[in-house]
């Protein structure tokens, strides 16, 4: 599926449906639609990480965001069909880690910069959906933090 779906929403871009044994997408909707349908949907999550302080820049999720008041890693969020990777491949994981990292932190980074480190099927006990999730990392320098401009999502870094 690497046509762009048309957008049905008034807020939300639609996202990948996609099959819990293998990670494929089968269809888009809005995640309502995800969740009645029982579907599996994807997430990206970014971890930004300081090797020459040996640290690792997380979140502090706001009170009103998913997770409040929780440390969280340095960005995340849902893949949207109009995360479109370079060969037009449509709910692309590593488009919406970038994505999210610029709209979360205020951080730009390049495709090349990023580095997937995992991939997994999150499906516990009250998650829903159920959440293929691909880790990203990359490097930041902790000595620059003024540099990171938080979103309404985030309370501190």
């Amino acid at each position: 599926m690497s046509e762009v779906p048309s957008i049905n929403s008034n807020v939300y871009p639609d996202v990948p449906m996609v099959t819990r044994r293998r990670d494929s997408v089968i269809n888009y909707g809005q995640l309502s639609d995800v969740r009645k349908q029982n579907m599996a949907s994807r997430v990206a999550r970014v971890f930004l990480l300081s090797p020459s302080q040996d640290r690792v820049l997380l979140q502090l999720r706001n009170d009103s965001s998913g997770n409040p008041s929780a440390w969280d890693c340095s960005a995340e969020g849902w893949v949207y069909s109009t995360d479109v990777s370079a060969t037009g491949e449509c709910g692309d994981y590593k488009m919406a880690a970038l994505r999210e990292t610029n709209e979360e932190l205020g951080l730009v980074y390049d495709s090349e910069q990023m580095t997937e480190i995992g991939h997994y099927l999150l499906d516990i006990a009250g998650i829903n959906p159920a959440e293929w999730t691909k880790l990203y990392a990359a490097t930041y320098d902790m000595g620059q933090q003024d540099r990171v401009k938080l979103s309404d999502e985030v309370s501190d870094v």
